[in-house]
């Protein structure tokens, strides 16, 4: 399990997004084009490097999953349409965790589906909630208008409001997760 922390960790939470900041630069950081390939790059081979060392232990299969998680990372970074979607984050970086981690530790099926199933939903809704937030926060230059109730007052529009609701809910689902993975966690070792 640690291992697959540290390779999904390593896989997306360090070269997929250097190799996101290389496209357009969405997050505005000033880290030079050759230190992100650079990141990406062995964030991307030491991630791989530890499922081929999985492979030596679980079988030529798991082959499969390491594969399939390097292209993941790269076609999504790179906004391949299919996997640069709401259902391909779903799926890329929902259920394919989990279903990689439970077959490494040999968990029943059942629950893995459904703790896939989960994943996915959890991450369609990340997804959903960080889009637009997302799309202002880094893309509009301003944002202006006010809701009308019914019962006549006004309340204006700006872009701090327009991102609060989003953003303070995406805070709380990432905890959440946490809570969950880390109750599964001990559901299994405790």
């Amino acid at each position: 399990m640690a291992g697959a922390l540290l390779a999904f960790g390593l896989a997306v939470g360090v070269g997929a997004h250097a190799f996101d900041e290389l496209r357009g630069r969405p997050l505005r950081t000033r880290i030079s084009s050759s230190v992100l390939v650079g990141l990406g790059t062995i964030a991307l081979a030491v991630a791989i490097g530890l499922g081929l060392y999985a492979v030596t232990q679980l079988g030529a299969l798991f082959l499969l999953f390491v594969a399939a998680g390097g292209a993941l990372v790269l076609l999504y970074a790179f906004e391949a349409p299919v996997v640069h979607s709401d259902i391909g984050f779903a799926l890329g970086w929902g259920a394919f965790p989990v279903i990689t981690a439970a077959y490494a530790t040999g968990a029943h099926p059942v629950p893995t589906t459904f703790a896939a199933i989960a994943a996915a939903l959890l991450s369609l809704a990340q997804r959903r909630l960080s889009t637009r937030a997302r799309s202002v926060r880094r893309r509009a230059t301003a944002v202006t208008g006010d809701i009308t109730y019914a019962d006549g007052s006004r309340e204006t529009i700006d872009r701090g409001s327009l991102i609060a609701a989003p953003e303070g809910a995406l805070r709380v689902l990432w905890l959440a997760i946490l809570a969950v993975a880390l109750s599964g966690l001990a559901a299994r070792w405790l």
